[in-house]
């Protein structure tokens, strides 16, 4: 391994030169004090790890004039006198190396949004590009999630909504007569589409999931006391398990009703259940792409897969409770349908 300053020079054997690091190094995913450590793998949960990412120092400068903070023994940039904090330093050259929203939600919010949304969409390789060292920004992530369930709602809205508009103008060509798409019905199609219920339990069936897809993991404690995993680092892989998933789906979904409501097809088969069953296969992937290239846990597929039928039958039964089984009775209808069963 070779760094760009002489003065560092550490390799895998020898570890840094701890004299030139003036801040804590703590393990990235047991916090364990890695101070004085010669190896790269940590001696509390064995995780093995690059010195040169584990402690950047020769990576960091002030972010003002860019000044290179190596060697300092002030908190105080000689070049332009602005004072700052290591953790400070190492956070700004993280959100250097990563485009994502956790990191960049101050200075572009809209584009780092968008851009972690799809790269998102491909669990290996973005799972792959997330080192471990990255701290989780929990606040960032949360806000994430809640951004892409609203957007969901919003889609989901307005897919109701437009089905509502269809139908009504449908109805009038049953009736005999000609009208077309009038303006003037689309409000009362919004609020005949506020009224479904339909709407309202599926915004608190998904809610529900992506809050037990995260916590269903803590459930595996053996492996976390094993590799200590923080929950910070969980919460990250819940929060990055359905992006873009959510708000295509419903468009997709929708889609064949309002072709049918504009009378091109006339009817069509489980497509929900089946965009329903890509979406979590999608975050079962991505859980388990993020618990091998991230977290560099064992068991990752069953794991994954334990964890997501945990929060689909935790969801159900929740559902279950608010809804008088209307929800889980409706589901095992259509699944049925779907699967030929009755």
């Amino acid at each position: 391994m070779t760094v760009t300053d002489s003065k560092l020079r550490f390799t895998d054997l020898t570890g840094p030169n701890w004299d030139l690091v003036p801040f804590d190094v703590p393990c990235a995913r047991c916090g364990h004090d890695l101070r004085g450590q010669t190896a790269p793998v940590c001696p509390a949960c064995k995780l093995e790890f690059d010195w040169s990412v584990a402690v950047p120092i020769d990576h960091l400068t002030c972010e003002k004039c860019d000044y290179h903070l190596m060697g300092l023994s002030e908190t105080r940039c000689p070049e332009c006198g602005t004072w700052f904090t290591w953790t400070e330093a190492l956070d700004a050259y993280r959100r250097r190396q990563k485009p994502l929203f956790e990191y960049r939600w101050r200075e572009r919010p809209v584009r780092s949004l968008i851009r972690t949304w799809f790269m998102a969409l491909r669990p290996k390789r973005f799972w792959s590009k997330l080192d471990i060292h990255d701290p989780p920004q929990v606040r960032p992530l949360v806000v994430m999630a809640a951004i892409t369930l609203f957007i969901f709602a919003v889609t989901l809205a307005v897919c109701m909504s437009v089905e509502a508009w269809l139908w009504s103008a449908r109805s009038w060509s049953w009736g005999g007569g000609t009208r077309g798409l009038l303006l003037m019905d689309l409000p009362s199609a919004i609020l005949t589409a506020m009224r479904e219920r339909v709407l309202y339990t599926v915004l608190v069936s998904t809610t529900v999931w992506l809050i037990l897809s995260p916590v269903a993991l803590l459930v595996f404690q053996q492996s976390m006391r094993l590799c200590k995993i923080r929950a910070s680092h969980l919460i990250r892989v819940g929060a990055y398990g359905v992006p873009l998933m959510l708000p295509g789906a419903a468009v997709i979904g929708y889609l064949p009703t309002l072709l049918e409501a504009q009378g091109i097809v006339s009817t069509y088969y489980g497509i929900d259940l089946f965009l329903a069953l890509i979406v979590l296969t999608h975050v079962t992937w991505s859980i388990r792409c993020a618990y091998v290239h991230y977290l560099r846990m064992p068991h990752a597929t069953a794991v994954a897969i334990t964890s997501q039928a945990m929060a689909i039958l935790g969801t159900l039964a929740i559902c279950a409770l608010i809804y008088e089984y209307s929800f889980v009775g409706t589901l095992l209808l259509r699944l049925g349908r779907l699967l030929g069963v009755w």
